[in-house]
């Protein structure tokens, strides 16, 4: 795939995509597309044409809200941002199968949640 934006919060996600290339590079087995695969984690990493956006960057620097505590974890903002955007919330207080399908979540999981007026952590 060589189109979209790929998103990460922080480092986390370029750090384990390192790691993996690393990895093919040193095992002995190793998938059949090794070769696409370190290509396809080069394009993405450390400043690359195609570098995945940070979207802890963009909080820190475009996004406050008194639910976050002043931290920026992910763990944080998403409820913050889900609780205070109307249009958020109305989008994922549906279940998953009404707007596409998952191999991960079961059809009638839903992203946004609220149990005594507090966001539950999706």
């Amino acid at each position: 795939m060589t189109a979209g934006t790929i998103f990460r919060w922080a480092a986390h996600e370029n750090t384990i995509l390192n790691q993996i290339k690393e990895q093919l590079l040193s095992y002995t087995q190793v998938p059949g597309d090794k070769a696409n695969l370190i290509k396809f984690i080069e394009s993405i990493t450390n400043d690359a044409d195609r570098s995945m956006v940070d979207l802890n960057e963009i909080a820190v620097r475009c996004y406050f809200h008194p639910e976050t505590q002043g931290s920026t974890s992910i763990k944080k903002v998403l409820p913050a941002v889900l609780k205070t955007s109307k249009l958020l919330k109305d989008e994922y207080s549906k279940p998953i199968s009404d707007n596409l399908s998952s191999l991960n979540f079961p059809e009638t999981f839903v992203w946004f949640q609220e149990y005594n007026g507090n966001t539950i952590d999706p």
